[in-house]
């Protein structure tokens, strides 16, 4: 039970954080555009 109430802390947590995160790209997509936004969100790797 300790186990699931664990992970489950950790799934709210990580959702809290990608809400921030995504909040934060739509102030970047908004200064600096899609691209940039987008490699906030996913990292440099793979956005050219």
């Amino acid at each position: 039970m300790a186990e699931l109430l664990s992970k489950t802390a950790f799934m709210i947590e990580f959702h809290k954080i990608w809400i921030e995160q995504c909040e934060a790209a739509e102030g970047i997509k908004e200064q600096f555009g899609a691209k940039d936004a987008a490699r906030y969100l996913i990292g440099d790797n793979g956005v050219r």
